[in-house]
């Protein structure tokens, strides 16, 4: 049965998400499914109309309440495309997508990225509306999607999720793609490529991949980095190359097309995705870690990698020399062997073709407890009240202000006609003591003083 499917994400700039965004829609294309993408406008926008995906412009609220005009925006788009099923990717798109699902009676897949209890733990603190939200979110998908075995128990543990609705799909890649691209060619141990987003959350994982290259620069003196990906740490990483005098790194920016970069580099360091990018590359991977470094990915523990969705939690920690000597100690034939044994791991068990289109169920039926939409509805009216009330408030208060300003500015301006009209006055007086008939009358005056 071929769908039409809704897929909904903050932004379509590159990140993790929005690979996985990018990859799955060109799997559900090829299948003949349609596919619309609700989110703001990125760099990945053209590559995904180039595929036959249609993408609407959309930027989603993140806050403390329900936004109903964003909620009727998403049910319109629901009609008018005929949406039979909806992929809500990002936790910001929660609270006006999940509306619109449930007044509209269709079914959402609810997809959990994250496999850290404190990204749930940022959005609960924050907004107190995701402490309650969440399990109903949850509750309420006719399927959950989640990265690892981990993430999995953690939905089931703080949000009482039934196990049997949570299905787990590694990051895929299309290895068709892959495979139509790739360069083979001999790895030389000496192009060095860093695929990053350069903000503070990155920050351990930015500067193990500098100071891994600081060593292995000594050690390689024709090593060169390039770093892939902007962000605000940029400036902060700039400088700190600079001074402490690391040569051959280039800051090259973002970019639609990492496959292109991975084709010229040796080695790749990064962790999540563009790991498993590098592997499909059949290049020499290292996984940067949170905080610490993990190390090279190779056969022995490229399971456990990919179960950690290639971030490396769950996997031991190396120092930098340790991982420079390791690498140093690699021949052609190991590297030769790392690279096609990892590659055929994942082209067997990564492979977005299978994966993706497996999250696809043939016919879903559905019925929204009517409680709930009720619930939800009566909770948004409720809130729409209060926010006109709030509004009126703020009006009426605004209204205060502006007659206070304008009694201020009243009685300013009397103030100010007072001090000119002083000023005249003084100014007329100064006019009278300096003309001569004052002199003559004060000489008289002076002059009858000192008489009587």
């Amino acid at each position: 049965m071929k769908k039409n499917i809704l897929i909904c994400l903050e932004g379509l700039n590159i990140g993790g998400v929005e690979t996985f965004v990018l990859n799955q829609a060109s799997v559900l294309l090829s299948k003949g499914h349609t596919v619309v993408i609700l989110a703001k406008e990125g760099l990945y926008r053209e590559k995904l109309k180039q595929e036959g995906a249609i993408c609407i412009d959309f930027t989603f609220e993140l806050g403390e309440k329900f936004y109903p005009d964003k909620i009727k925006e998403i049910q319109k788009v629901i009609e008018k495309y005929e949406i039979n099923e909806v992929h809500i990717n990002q936790f910001p798109c929660v609270l006006s997508v999940m509306p619109a699902c449930i007044f509209s009676n269709i079914p959402y897949i609810a997809y959990s990225h994250v496999g850290i209890d404190n990204v749930f733990d940022w959005f609960m603190n924050t907004f107190e509306i995701y402490n309650y939200m969440f399990e109903v979110y949850f509750k309420n998908a006719y399927k959950i999607v989640t990265i690892k075995e981990e993430a999995k128990n953690k939905l089931i543990e703080r949000f009482h999720v039934p196990e049997e609705k949570i299905e787990i799909i590694y990051n895929s890649i299309d290895y068709e793609t892959v495979d139509h691209i790739r360069k083979e060619e001999k790895n030389q141990k000496r192009r060095v490529l860093l695929i990053s987003r350069l903000s503070n959350d990155k920050k351990d994982s930015l500067y193990n991949g500098i100071n891994l290259f600081k060593v292995y620069k000594n050690k390689m003196e024709e090593a060169n980095l390039m770093i892939i990906g902007s962000g605000d740490m940029q400036r902060e990483l700039e400088e700190y190359v600079k001074n402490n005098h690391i040569k051959d790194v280039e800051f090259k920016g973002p970019t639609s097309n990492v496959l292109e970069y991975i084709n010229n580099a040796d080695i790749v360091l990064g962790l999540g995705r563009c790991i498993l990018e590098a592997i499909s590359m059949k290049r020499l991977a290292i996984i940067l870690g949170h905080e610490e470094l993990k190390g090279i990915v190779t056969p022995d523990n490229i399971l456990s990698a990919c179960q950690g969705n290639f971030a490396g939690d769950n996997l031991p920690t190396y120092t930098i020399e340790t991982v420079v000597e390791n690498l140093n100690n690699l021949d052609d034939e190991t590297i030769q062997q790392i690279q096609e044994r990892n590659y055929d791991f994942g082209k067997e068990n990564l492979n977005a073709k299978i994966n993706y289109d497996n999250v696809i169920e043939e016919d879903v039926a559905i019925q929204v407890p009517s409680d709930l939409s009720k619930l939800l509805k009566y909770t948004i009216k409720k809130q729409e009240e209060f926010d006109k009330e709030k509004e009126d408030l703020k009006n009426q208060i605004n209204t205060v202000n502006e007659t206070n300003i304008e009694l201020q500015e009243k009685n300013e301006k009397e103030i100010n006609e007072q001090k000119e009209r002083i000023q005249i006055l003084e100014k007329e007086r100064e006019e009278i003591y300096s003309s001569k008939r004052w002199r003559y009358t004060e000489k008289i005056s002076k002059f009858l003083h000192k008489k009587f």
